[in-house]
């Protein structure tokens, strides 16, 4: 069984909208986690946005055999991890609280990495990428005292893609996040052809 994988709504659509999950389920060799914050973000885009409709379609597709969705339940457990990493509790679910699909991402990573899981996000936007290092940096605290506290590693679009020999990664294109409101340079363009997602 390969480690846990969760993945966060701006990776999920630049990969389900374009119809290459495929590449995105062999980088990470089988399934991957959402939480419903993340799977609520997709949907609601894929309704909103036409060229971003097939996500809908592709995540009904693949939702059986490779998505394991995580609840949006709060727990005690999570509003601490929350709290220690944002000093806030977890907004509840539905919401279109900013950076809520990627907050429960990393929540959830952190949940599982103490209980010494080896966990991967997978995570475009910079807010998420700074909340995975708060989080990696509160773990390596905890592991002081408790040495079987797991890990959290930080993959992107851009890794997966430049992994892939099929894809060419262009450092220059523009595309867009699904939970950011600019646009900003990324090689997600090469599955997007030059269309943002945002």
């Amino acid at each position: 069984m390969s480690d846990p994988h969760i993945i966060d709504a701006g990776p999920a659509i630049n990969f389900l909208a374009t119809k290459n999950q495929r590449i995105l389920i062999a980088a990470i060799n089988g399934s991957f986690q959402v939480p419903e914050a993340v799977r609520d973000e997709v949907m609601r885009k894929a309704a909103e946005k036409p060229h971003l409709a097939p996500a809908a379609q592709e995540w009904r597709k693949i939702e059986k055999n490779w998505i394991e969705l995580l609840p949006a339940t709060r727990t005690p457990n999570l509003d601490r991890i929350a709290l220690a990493l944002t000093r806030n509790p977890l907004p509840s679910v539905p919401s279109r609280a900013k950076d809520l699909g990627e907050t429960y991402v990393v929540v959830h990573a952190f949940e599982q990495a103490l209980a010494g899981n080896k966990v991967f996000v997978i995570i475009d936007d910079q807010g998420g990428k700074a909340l995975t290092f708060r989080a990696r940096k509160l773990l390596a605290t905890q592991r002081r005292v408790r040495p079987h506290v797991g890990s959290i590693g930080l993959i992107t679009t851009e890794i997966i893609l430049a992994d892939n020999p099929t894809h060419r990664v262009s450092q220059t294109s523009r595309a867009c996040g699904a939970s950011t409101h600019s646009c900003r340079t990324s090689p997600a363009d090469s599955l997007l052809s030059a269309r943002p997602t945002c």
